[in-house]
Protein backbone atom coordinates (compact mmCIF):
# COMPACT_ATOMS: atom_id res chain seq x y z
CA UNK A 1 0.00 0.00 0.00
CA UNK A 2 1.43 3.43 -0.95
CA UNK A 3 2.17 6.09 1.63
CA UNK A 4 -0.76 8.28 0.51
CA UNK A 5 -3.24 5.40 0.42
CA UNK A 6 -2.01 4.16 3.79
CA UNK A 7 -2.46 7.66 5.30
CA UNK A 8 -5.99 7.97 3.90
CA UNK A 9 -6.86 4.49 5.14
CA UNK A 10 -5.59 5.28 8.65
CA UNK A 11 -7.51 8.57 8.68
CA UNK A 12 -10.75 6.83 7.72
CA UNK A 13 -10.22 4.24 10.46
CA UNK A 14 -9.55 7.01 13.01
CA UNK A 15 -12.72 8.88 12.04
CA UNK A 16 -14.81 5.71 12.24
CA UNK A 17 -13.35 4.89 15.65
CA UNK A 18 -14.12 8.35 16.97
CA UNK A 19 -17.69 8.28 15.64
CA UNK A 20 -18.33 4.90 17.26
CA UNK A 21 -16.29 5.23 20.45
CA UNK A 22 -17.02 8.83 21.41
CA UNK A 23 -20.49 9.97 22.55
CA UNK A 24 -21.98 12.92 20.71
CA UNK A 25 -21.97 16.10 22.81
CA UNK A 26 -24.33 19.00 22.15
CA UNK A 27 -22.87 21.89 20.24
CA UNK A 28 -22.31 25.19 21.99
CA UNK A 29 -25.73 26.48 21.05
CA UNK A 30 -29.23 26.03 22.36
CA UNK A 31 -30.38 22.47 21.73
CA UNK A 32 -33.14 23.39 19.27
CA UNK A 33 -31.93 26.88 18.21
CA UNK A 34 -34.85 28.61 19.90
CA UNK A 35 -35.16 30.64 23.08
CA UNK A 36 -38.06 29.21 25.08
CA UNK A 37 -39.24 29.80 28.60
CA UNK A 38 -41.62 28.41 31.18
CA UNK A 39 -42.82 30.70 33.96
CA UNK A 40 -44.91 29.09 36.66
CA UNK A 41 -46.43 30.27 39.93
CA UNK A 42 -47.68 27.38 42.06
CA UNK A 43 -48.21 29.02 45.45
CA UNK A 44 -51.25 30.47 47.19
CA UNK A 45 -50.20 34.13 47.44
CA UNK A 46 -49.26 36.55 44.62
CA UNK A 47 -48.25 35.40 41.15
CA UNK A 48 -46.84 38.76 40.06
CA UNK A 49 -43.23 37.56 39.75
CA UNK A 50 -44.01 34.75 37.31
CA UNK A 51 -46.31 36.98 35.26
CA UNK A 52 -43.72 39.77 35.01
CA UNK A 53 -40.93 37.37 34.04
CA UNK A 54 -43.13 36.14 31.21
CA UNK A 55 -43.94 39.68 30.14
CA UNK A 56 -40.25 40.60 30.01
CA UNK A 57 -39.23 37.52 28.04
CA UNK A 58 -42.15 38.01 25.65
CA UNK A 59 -40.76 41.47 24.95
CA UNK A 60 -37.47 39.83 24.00
CA UNK A 61 -39.31 37.56 21.56
CA UNK A 62 -38.63 34.41 23.50
CA UNK A 63 -41.04 31.60 22.70
CA UNK A 64 -43.51 30.93 25.51
CA UNK A 65 -43.64 27.24 26.33
CA UNK A 66 -45.69 27.48 29.53
CA UNK A 67 -47.15 30.36 31.52
CA UNK A 68 -49.26 29.18 34.40
CA UNK A 69 -50.54 30.22 37.80
CA UNK A 70 -52.15 28.13 40.52
CA UNK A 71 -54.33 31.12 41.39
CA UNK A 72 -55.87 30.62 37.95
CA UNK A 73 -56.02 26.84 38.35
CA UNK A 74 -53.47 26.37 35.55
CA UNK A 75 -50.68 24.40 37.25
CA UNK A 76 -50.22 20.76 38.18
CA UNK A 77 -47.18 18.63 38.94
CA UNK A 78 -46.57 17.73 35.31
CA UNK A 79 -46.06 21.41 34.47
CA UNK A 80 -42.74 21.33 36.30
CA UNK A 81 -41.48 17.74 36.27
CA UNK A 82 -43.14 16.81 33.03
CA UNK A 83 -44.03 14.05 30.67
CA UNK A 84 -47.34 12.84 31.96
CA UNK A 85 -48.72 10.84 29.01
CA UNK A 86 -52.18 12.32 29.58
CA UNK A 87 -50.81 15.85 29.12
CA UNK A 88 -48.29 15.77 26.27
CA UNK A 89 -46.24 18.92 25.87
CA UNK A 90 -47.45 20.52 29.11
CA UNK A 91 -44.14 20.51 30.90
CA UNK A 92 -41.18 22.82 31.41
CA UNK A 93 -38.44 20.43 30.35
CA UNK A 94 -38.73 21.54 26.72
CA UNK A 95 -38.03 25.18 27.64
CA UNK A 96 -34.54 26.66 28.06
CA UNK A 97 -35.36 28.68 31.19
CA UNK A 98 -37.79 27.64 33.91
CA UNK A 99 -38.86 30.26 36.45
CA UNK A 100 -40.69 28.33 39.18
CA UNK A 101 -42.17 30.27 42.11
CA UNK A 102 -43.96 28.62 45.01
CA UNK A 103 -43.64 27.54 48.64
CA UNK A 104 -40.80 25.20 49.57
CA UNK A 105 -40.34 22.92 52.55
CA UNK A 106 -37.17 21.57 54.13
CA UNK A 107 -36.24 17.96 54.71
CA UNK A 108 -35.17 18.81 58.24
CA UNK A 109 -35.93 15.23 59.25
CA UNK A 110 -34.84 13.04 56.32
CA UNK A 111 -36.14 9.97 58.15
CA UNK A 112 -39.67 11.26 57.63
CA UNK A 113 -39.69 13.59 54.68
CA UNK A 114 -37.76 15.00 51.71
CA UNK A 115 -36.95 18.35 50.15
CA UNK A 116 -40.09 19.45 48.33
CA UNK A 117 -42.01 22.25 46.69
CA UNK A 118 -45.77 22.64 46.97
CA UNK A 119 -48.34 23.14 44.24
CA UNK A 120 -51.66 24.68 45.19
CA UNK A 121 -55.01 24.28 43.45
CA UNK A 122 -57.96 26.35 44.63
CA UNK A 123 -56.00 27.51 47.67
CA UNK A 124 -55.06 24.06 48.94
CA UNK A 125 -51.98 21.89 48.43
CA UNK A 126 -52.67 19.50 45.58
CA UNK A 127 -49.20 18.18 44.71
CA UNK A 128 -45.82 17.89 46.41
CA UNK A 129 -42.81 17.76 44.13
CA UNK A 130 -39.64 16.17 45.44
CA UNK A 131 -36.08 17.01 44.46
CA UNK A 132 -34.93 13.42 44.84
CA UNK A 133 -36.59 11.82 41.85
CA UNK A 134 -40.24 11.48 42.83
CA UNK A 135 -43.00 13.26 40.98
CA UNK A 136 -45.80 14.06 43.39
CA UNK A 137 -47.56 12.57 46.38
CA UNK A 138 -50.53 10.56 45.27
CA UNK A 139 -49.46 10.40 41.63
CA UNK A 140 -47.89 7.51 39.72
CA UNK A 141 -44.14 7.37 39.16
CA UNK A 142 -43.22 8.56 42.63
CA UNK A 143 -39.90 7.08 43.74
CA UNK A 144 -40.35 6.34 47.46
CA UNK A 145 -36.81 5.03 47.85
CA UNK A 146 -35.34 8.18 46.36
CA UNK A 147 -32.81 8.31 43.53
CA UNK A 148 -31.76 5.37 41.43
CA UNK A 149 -28.48 6.90 40.31
CA UNK A 150 -25.45 5.72 38.39
CA UNK A 151 -22.20 7.62 38.78
CA UNK A 152 -23.14 9.72 35.76
CA UNK A 153 -26.92 9.91 35.40
CA UNK A 154 -30.13 10.10 37.41
CA UNK A 155 -33.84 9.53 36.65
CA UNK A 156 -34.61 13.25 36.77
CA UNK A 157 -37.32 14.48 34.40
CA UNK A 158 -35.20 17.55 33.67
CA UNK A 159 -33.29 15.83 30.91
CA UNK A 160 -34.07 17.47 27.58
CA UNK A 161 -33.76 21.12 26.51
CA UNK A 162 -33.81 22.78 29.93
CA UNK A 163 -30.63 24.68 30.77
CA UNK A 164 -31.51 27.01 33.65
CA UNK A 165 -33.93 26.73 36.58
CA UNK A 166 -34.82 29.55 38.99
CA UNK A 167 -36.35 28.07 42.15
CA UNK A 168 -38.05 31.02 43.81
CA UNK A 169 -39.01 28.89 46.81
CA UNK A 170 -37.86 28.63 50.41
CA UNK A 171 -35.20 26.20 51.61
CA UNK A 172 -34.69 24.23 48.42
CA UNK A 173 -30.92 24.71 48.11
CA UNK A 174 -30.00 24.01 51.71
CA UNK A 175 -26.52 22.73 52.44
CA UNK A 176 -25.74 20.63 55.52
CA UNK A 177 -22.90 18.53 54.10
CA UNK A 178 -25.27 15.57 53.86
CA UNK A 179 -26.29 13.60 50.78
CA UNK A 180 -29.88 14.21 51.90
CA UNK A 181 -29.77 18.01 51.90
CA UNK A 182 -31.32 20.11 49.17
CA UNK A 183 -28.02 20.99 47.52
CA UNK A 184 -27.16 17.33 46.98
CA UNK A 185 -30.68 16.33 45.96
CA UNK A 186 -31.01 19.05 43.35
CA UNK A 187 -27.47 18.34 42.14
CA UNK A 188 -28.74 14.91 41.16
CA UNK A 189 -31.55 16.60 39.24
CA UNK A 190 -28.76 18.06 37.08
CA UNK A 191 -27.64 14.61 35.89
CA UNK A 192 -30.30 14.07 33.25
CA UNK A 193 -29.83 11.92 30.19
CA UNK A 194 -29.37 12.75 27.33
CA UNK A 195 -28.98 16.39 28.42
CA UNK A 196 -28.04 17.92 31.74
CA UNK A 197 -29.42 21.10 33.31
CA UNK A 198 -26.64 23.71 33.54
CA UNK A 199 -27.59 25.72 36.64
CA UNK A 200 -30.22 25.86 39.40
CA UNK A 201 -30.63 29.16 41.26
CA UNK A 202 -32.53 29.54 44.50
CA UNK A 203 -32.26 30.00 48.26
CA UNK A 204 -30.79 28.07 51.19
CA UNK A 205 -33.15 29.85 53.57
CA UNK A 206 -36.46 31.67 53.05
CA UNK A 207 -37.35 33.07 49.65
CA UNK A 208 -38.52 36.71 49.52
CA UNK A 209 -41.88 38.12 48.47
CA UNK A 210 -42.79 41.30 50.41
CA UNK A 211 -42.44 44.22 50.74
CA UNK A 212 -44.54 45.89 48.09
CA UNK A 213 -42.67 48.87 46.61
CA UNK A 214 -44.12 52.19 45.48
CA UNK A 215 -43.93 51.13 41.83
CA UNK A 216 -46.42 48.36 42.54
CA UNK A 217 -43.86 45.52 42.38
CA UNK A 218 -43.10 43.05 45.15
CA UNK A 219 -39.50 42.35 46.13
CA UNK A 220 -39.42 38.89 44.53
CA UNK A 221 -40.63 40.42 41.27
CA UNK A 222 -37.95 43.10 41.34
CA UNK A 223 -35.25 40.49 42.03
CA UNK A 224 -36.50 38.30 39.17
CA UNK A 225 -36.61 41.20 36.72
CA UNK A 226 -33.17 42.46 37.75
CA UNK A 227 -31.82 38.97 37.15
CA UNK A 228 -33.51 38.66 33.75
CA UNK A 229 -32.54 42.17 32.67
CA UNK A 230 -28.89 41.48 33.48
CA UNK A 231 -28.86 39.15 30.48
CA UNK A 232 -30.09 41.78 28.04
CA UNK A 233 -27.94 43.54 25.46
CA UNK A 234 -28.25 46.89 27.24
CA UNK A 235 -26.50 45.65 30.39
CA UNK A 236 -23.79 43.62 28.73
CA UNK A 237 -22.84 40.03 29.31
CA UNK A 238 -23.32 39.49 33.02
CA UNK A 239 -22.96 35.88 34.06
CA UNK A 240 -25.87 33.98 35.58
CA UNK A 241 -23.91 33.39 38.80
CA UNK A 242 -23.17 37.06 39.37
CA UNK A 243 -26.58 38.18 38.16
CA UNK A 244 -28.45 36.05 40.71
CA UNK A 245 -26.15 37.16 43.51
CA UNK A 246 -26.28 40.86 42.68
CA UNK A 247 -30.06 40.91 42.06
CA UNK A 248 -30.74 39.40 45.48
CA UNK A 249 -28.23 41.40 47.44
CA UNK A 250 -29.47 44.63 45.89
CA UNK A 251 -32.76 43.96 47.72
CA UNK A 252 -31.28 42.79 51.01
CA UNK A 253 -31.31 39.04 50.43
CA UNK A 254 -27.87 37.57 51.22
CA UNK A 255 -28.96 33.93 51.42
CA UNK A 256 -29.23 33.30 47.68
CA UNK A 257 -27.72 30.04 46.47
CA UNK A 258 -26.76 28.37 43.21
CA UNK A 259 -25.86 24.97 41.83
CA UNK A 260 -23.87 24.70 38.63
CA UNK A 261 -21.76 22.31 36.68
CA UNK A 262 -18.26 23.72 37.14
CA UNK A 263 -17.81 24.18 33.40
CA UNK A 264 -20.84 26.51 33.37
CA UNK A 265 -19.44 28.98 35.89
CA UNK A 266 -19.68 32.39 34.26
CA UNK A 267 -22.26 31.32 31.67
CA UNK A 268 -24.70 33.92 30.33
CA UNK A 269 -28.24 33.38 29.11
CA UNK A 270 -28.81 33.32 25.37
CA UNK A 271 -30.02 36.66 24.05
CA UNK A 272 -32.08 35.70 20.99
CA UNK A 273 -32.20 39.20 19.48
CA UNK A 274 -28.61 38.63 18.35
CA UNK A 275 -29.60 35.72 16.12
CA UNK A 276 -27.52 32.63 15.55
CA UNK A 277 -24.24 34.55 15.80
CA UNK A 278 -25.08 35.73 19.29
CA UNK A 279 -25.75 32.43 21.04
CA UNK A 280 -23.90 32.41 24.33
CA UNK A 281 -25.18 29.20 25.91
CA UNK A 282 -22.38 26.76 26.77
CA UNK A 283 -22.26 23.26 25.42
CA UNK A 284 -24.14 20.83 27.69
CA UNK A 285 -22.07 18.88 30.16
CA UNK A 286 -21.68 15.44 28.62
CA UNK A 287 -23.94 12.84 30.30
CA UNK A 288 -21.08 10.37 29.94
CA UNK A 289 -18.60 12.59 31.80
CA UNK A 290 -17.95 12.47 35.53
CA UNK A 291 -19.90 15.46 36.90
CA UNK A 292 -18.34 18.29 38.83
CA UNK A 293 -21.23 20.18 40.41
CA UNK A 294 -20.57 23.16 42.67
CA UNK A 295 -22.78 24.71 45.33
CA UNK A 296 -22.29 28.45 45.87
CA UNK A 297 -23.97 30.72 48.38
CA UNK A 298 -23.81 34.02 50.26
CA UNK A 299 -21.66 36.54 48.47
CA UNK A 300 -19.56 33.82 46.86
CA UNK A 301 -17.86 33.18 50.20
CA UNK A 302 -18.69 29.48 50.11
CA UNK A 303 -18.18 27.18 47.14
CA UNK A 304 -18.37 23.45 47.68
CA UNK A 305 -18.28 20.48 45.35
CA UNK A 306 -21.48 18.52 45.94
CA UNK A 307 -21.11 15.88 43.24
Amino acid sequence: MGVLKRSVFLLVIAVLWLSIGTPIVSAAVDDDYRAEYASIYAGNLNDQDAMKVAERLDSWNWTRHILGSSSRNQVRWWSITGQDPAHPGEYADDADLLYYSTHGASNDDPQLTRQRTLIYVNGAVRDRLYADGGDAAGNPAITPSGWRVTDLQSPTRWNNDLEWVVLAACNQLEYWGSNEDGAHEYARAMLGYPRRVHSILGYHEWAPEAPLYSDGLYRDTKIALDFIDSQSSSTGYESIDWAWESANEAYGIPHWAALRHAEHAGETIWRPKYGSSGLSVDADSSPWAKPNIEFVYTSSTFTKDVY
